[in-house]
């Protein structure tokens, strides 16, 4: 089940999602550049061993709340990219995922 905090409109549920993420998500104007995305970090991946979710999208200039979903379709649907590693964020520090092109 899902509340909405009246303060901040932000959802409490498990998910920590907002509701705004989730409308985003699903606009019919975000899911027509998704394919153009994916192509964008597909041609930057070919120039790296691998980055984060957070590097991807600092380096297309692109937010990153708008490559979640290519890296989701490049990774589980497509199988053109692989968590290539886990470890510390070099921006965050926090413990990330490093996409890279499947061999």
């Amino acid at each position: 089940m899902m509340n909405t905090n009246s303060k901040s409109g932000k959802q409490t549920s498990n998910t920590r999602v907002s509701k705004t993420s989730i409308e985003a998500y699903y606009d019919h104007n975000t899911q027509k550049k998704i394919p153009i995305i994916e192509d964008r970090i597909i041609v930057y991946l070919q120039t790296v061993k691998s980055d984060t979710s957070r590097g991807i999208s600092k380096h297309l200039g692109i937010e990153r709340n708008s490559i979640t979903q290519p890296l989701k379709n490049l990774h589980i649907k497509k199988g053109l990219i692989h968590i290539h590693k886990t470890d510390k964020c070099p921006t965050t520090g926090y413990k990330v995922s490093f996409y890279g092109l499947v061999d």
